[in-house]
């Protein structure tokens, strides 16, 4: 799997919670099944996280994302080559019912700036996944 994807978080002063929105966008290929079919995955969600400060620098947090996801199947394209059958001319994006979302999420942050994160994307018709994403924290002030 491969995500881009971004978070807008608020961090409530002298409190360890904060909460936020994000979204991310990923293409997923399902190992599970013989044909290993691919697919664009999209999910948005509200977000809460609890802070650890063991540090100045460093912060672990555990929290939770709750949204929707919505997954697009790519591999009516794909040929025998890759493992898919020719399908002919079907849509290249044959959308799938949108789904709830949720995730259980636990990371590190270190020097305010780097951001470390596991969560355990839970969605409908088995497109549940785990998610290991690094990021950087732009703006905000020193905890």
């Amino acid at each position: 799997m491969l995500l881009l994807g971004g978070e807008v978080r608020y961090c409530f002063p002298n409190s360890p919670w904060d909460i936020g929105v994000g979204s991310r966008i990923g293409v997923i290929r399902r190992i599970a099944e013989g044909a290993r079919p691919m697919y664009l995955s999209s999910q948005h969600y509200l977000l809460a996280d609890y802070n650890f400060r063991l540090h100045p620098n460093f912060t672990l947090f555990a929290g939770l994302e709750a949204g929707i996801s919505n997954a697009y199947d790519l591999s009516k394209q794909n040929n025998t080559y890759y493992g898919f059958e020719i399908v002919g001319r079907e849509p290249f994006y044959a959308s799938r019912p949108v789904s709830p979302y949720f995730a259980p999420r636990i990371g590190f942050e270190a020097w305010n700036r780097l951001r470390g994160t596991i969560s355990v994307g839970l969605m409908d018709k088995g497109d549940s996944c785990v998610n290991f994403r690094l990021g950087y924290v732009f703006g905000g002030t020193k905890k």
